[in-house]
């Protein structure tokens, strides 16, 4: 009889670390996820910001372009996330 519980306690605990693997192994796949559509979006927020200022480009420093170019990338993100949940958008100067 002892064994029968044993054995009942262990496929349990089994069970139960198997659910817990798989909801974390999902967050991460989650997390990673939108880690890298943020990395795309900077890439291409910086790919943008270089067609339009080309001209511009050659009179600043490397420097403050690449600072402007991630505030540019971190301007829309966030109005996407605001987006997402349902908060309004305020437009910028």
């Amino acid at each position: 009889m002892l064994d029968i519980i044993m054995v009942a306690i262990v496929l349990l605990v089994i069970g139960i670390t198997c659910t817990l693997y798989s909801a974390s192994f999902e967050q991460q796949r989650m997390r990673l996820t939108e880690l890298t559509k943020n990395q795309a979006r900077l890439i291409s927020a910086m790919g943008d910001h270089k067609n339009v200022h080309l001209d511009n480009t050659i009179a600043k420093s490397a420097v403050c372009t690449t600072l402007s170019q991630i505030v540019q990338a971190h301007k829309s993100i966030n109005k996407l996330l605001l987006s997402a949940i349902g908060l309004p958008v305020l437009k910028s100067k």
